[in-house]
């Protein structure tokens, strides 16, 4: 199997960041404690139409509406490191947060004990913070604290000429809630991953408003890690599947994959609203040839419609079907809402997740009408995700021998000692030692 292994040591720190601190191990798990496993099925028999899904555009702010208040001193954008955080949360009000894949709007810099955080790509502010004076004080394994400031406005509505801010807020009654008199959030930074945690709830608030500016400004539980980490370890893909609604084969030959431990997270899956979303595949546990895709992954915002006259805010998320021979029968509720994939390598060495038997991908939109929670699916069977192995940076896989044995190598065929750091080579597959 061609799987190149992510493996960052500062994973595991991160990890004991959030246990000394007690922050990040006690956040509640979206898709489980905010979203009922078996939302889907009162809606069930309007939902399985697909054709009853209909969307406007997938919802964002328009960057172009805004005016950045820029601080003097401060760097701009583009000096900023671009950032993933693996998992983090998107949320819509009456809902809750559901679980988001590899989110990509945050960029950071560190510099000079200042901190610089710009928490999206459309949003022009970028929020200032100092690292604490005092190394290491809530953390025992070398995390530095930093606190930013969220006094001053990060944009300027065009139209209104309102401010907007970027503040902590709470949850309550499934909605984030603006928390009064709270101009500040903490974050912890360990150098020498580059990583950047923050287990706040944040959001966008309009002036003295008491709710969010827009449900798809609303972030959680960020642990931040440069792009350039990942780029060692994300090739070229090629996305391919069936639309239940028309019949029609979509492609789409710019998609990205990135291959974790257990895992890979493809880009350019959901070609139905959302190319810029993230899809985790997890291996599964007994049979590391079949990969799956839970149920309750987020994929964006948009207002969705079931009667194509009125419109209402949705999150699209993941959610696995069946169907039988192109119709969609049922959720799969069976195997807890997922779908199922078989990887395979190729003769032209690529290697090719299809998704397997009757199983069928699919968005899901939960919609907060007047009546209630309601949605609808748009499906998609014949799916299959073809990895070409052509690394973003240019370096492709180095086939090694299949033999099992404790040899390491540096990208350069050397061998080298046990405590190499850097990118090495071990039985045939890419770590990342730090």
């Amino acid at each position: 199997m061609k799987k190149i292994l992510l493996i960052v040591v500062a994973a595991f720190a991160a990890a004991n960041v959030s246990a000394a601190n007690g922050v990040k191990s006690n956040f509640p798990k979206a898709q489980k404690a905010m979203v009922a496993p078996d939302a889907h099925l009162g809606i069930l028999s309007k939902s399985v139409n697909a054709s009853a899904m209909q969307s406007a555009n997938v919802a964002t702010l328009d960057a172009s509406n805004l005016v950045a208040n820029v601080k003097k001193n401060a760097p701009s954008a583009s000096d900023l490191i671009p950032c993933y955080s693996e998992e983090s949360g998107m949320c819509l009000s009456g809902l809750g947060m559901l679980y988001q894949n590899m989110y990509e709007g945050a960029s950071y810099l560190v510099e000079g004990g200042k901190a610089y955080f710009k928490p999206y790509a459309n949003v022009p502010g970028i929020i200032e913070g100092v690292v604490e004076t005092v190394p290491n004080q809530f953390s025992s394994i070398g995390a530095d604290s930093i606190t930013f400031s969220c006094t001053e406005p990060i944009a300027t509505l065009v139209a209104t000429g309102a401010k907007l801010y970027f503040e902590p807020c709470d949850w309550a009654n499934y909605a984030p809630v603006r928390m009064d008199g709270v101009k500040t959030f903490g974050a912890y930074y360990l150098a020498e991953a580059g990583e950047l945690y923050i287990p706040e709830i944040l959001a966008i608030y309009e002036e003295e408003a008491s709710t969010p500016y827009h449900d798809s400004y609303v972030l959680y539980n960020l642990d931040l890690y440069p792009q350039s980490l990942y780029a060692e370890y994300t090739s070229k893909a090629i996305v391919e599947w069936m639309s239940l609604r028309d019949g029609s084969t979509q492609t789409n030959d710019k998609a990205l994959a990135i291959f974790g431990e257990d895992c890979i997270w493809v880009k350019g899956v959901d070609l139905g609203f959302n190319e810029e979303a993230w899809v985790k595949f997890d291996v599964d546990e007994a049979d590391e040839s079949l990969y799956v895709v839970e149920q309750d992954q987020a994929l964006g915002h948009a207002d969705l419609t079931t009667d194509g006259t009125n419109y209402f805010p949705a999150i699209l998320s993941t959610v696995g079907a069946l169907h039988n021979n192109g119709q969609v029968t049922a959720f799969n509720a069976a195997e807890n809402y997922i779908s199922k994939y078989r990887w395979s390598d190729n003769a032209d060495d690529t290697s090719t997740l299809a998704i397997t038997g009757n199983t069928v991908f699919s968005d899901y939109g939960y919609m907060m009408a007047p009546t209630g929670l309601t949605g609808a699916t748009l499906s998609h069977a014949l799916f299959n995700v073809t990895i070409t192995y052509e690394s973003i940076v240019g370096i492709k896989e180095v086939k090694g021998n299949k033999q099992q044995n404790d040899a390491i190598y540096n990208i350069a065929g050397q061998r080298v000692a046990k405590d190499y750091k850097g990118l090495v080579i071990k039985n045939g597959k890419k770590y990342l030692v730090k």
